[in-house]
């Protein structure tokens, strides 16, 4: 049994790799042209919010064995083109992302976060935080471009240790973290913005949860909470609220997000101290 699992294991590394690099590159790539052609729609967020909406239209569709096929021919002939509307390679990306994730084992809200409450359990806040501030983290990237800039942090480097800090744990780290493991890594996150006033504050606190982020995904992603009514559309409908709030707030909309979700993290690590956690099965993540 244990070599049949070993061996599931390493077979599906490579549709999960994929999954990993087509999801990261969604939100840099969509998110870097609507910053640049769109600037004032939404915060230049309604290109990442077209791709989010693509995305749960695709797993509507439900399981297709072709999709994969699909996708990559589109993917192909967007790029033969030069097509410089992204929306052949956004519709491409969606159908070849959903059908990694589906190789990989991913489930639905591992794509959308945001799609699912947080439950009654306080012990399963963090990890919904936790995997929650992935949404606004990614699709403050693009803007990150400026901000980097303004105070003297390597856009590369910053890029290179969001998805270092979002992977490793996600493959390396020793066992499933436990609501304090994430609760305290989710307010350290918050705790950047009072340590570090302005933008340099912002990106510790975004390096910090996407550490967080890592381990939510190691510990199963966001606990089988309750789905929420919309939820395929929801996490779009979030992306251009965050858009328009950058629009009106700037960099102070992003800020505000990461300190209410590192609260919620933290308030549910503390809720749940010294209780006994039932064991729970994930919908979101196939158990490894």
């Amino acid at each position: 049994m244990r070599a049949q699992a070993a061996i599931a294991s390493m077979a599906t590394r490579p549709s999960e790799l994929a999954a990993w690099t087509l999801w990261l590159g969604g939100w840099l790539g969509f998110g870097a042209w609507g910053m640049q052609h769109w600037p004032l729609a939404a915060g230049g967020l309604a290109a990442l919010a077209l791709w989010l909406a693509a995305i749960a239209g695709v797993q509507a569709l439900g399981p297709r064995r072709h999709l994969t096929a699909l996708g990559l021919v589109l993917a192909g002939a967007a790029w033969a083109l030069g097509l410089p509307s992204p929306w052949p390679a956004l519709l491409a990306a969606a159908l070849a992302l959903v059908a990694a994730a589906r190789a990989a084992g991913w489930r639905r809200c591992a794509l959308l976060p945001l799609s699912r409450a947080p439950g009654r359990d306080p012990a399963g806040w963090p990890r919904w935080a936790a995997a929650a501030v992935m949404l606004p983290m990614m699709a403050g990237l693009p803007a990150m471009a400026s901000w980097c800039s303004s105070v003297g942090w390597p856009l590369p480097v910053m890029l290179a240790l969001h998805v270092a800090l979002m992977l490793l744990p996600a493959w390396a780290w020793p066992g499933r973290p436990g609501p304090a493991v994430v609760g305290a890594t989710m307010v350290a996150g918050a705790a950047m913005l009072l340590l570090w006033p302005g933008l340099g504050g912002l990106m510790a606190a975004s390096l910090v949860q996407a550490l967080a982020c890592g381990l939510a995904w190691r510990a199963a992603a966001t606990p089988p909470g309750r789905r929420l009514a919309g939820a395929t559309v929801l996490p779009a409908l979030s992306v251009l609220a965050l858009g328009m709030a950058l629009v009106w707030q700037g960099p102070s909309a992003l800020m505000v997000v990461h300190a209410a979700l590192g609260a919620v993290a933290g308030a549910g690590a503390l809720l749940s101290a010294g209780r006994r956690r039932p064991a729970t099965r994930s919908d979101c993540v196939r158990p490894r």
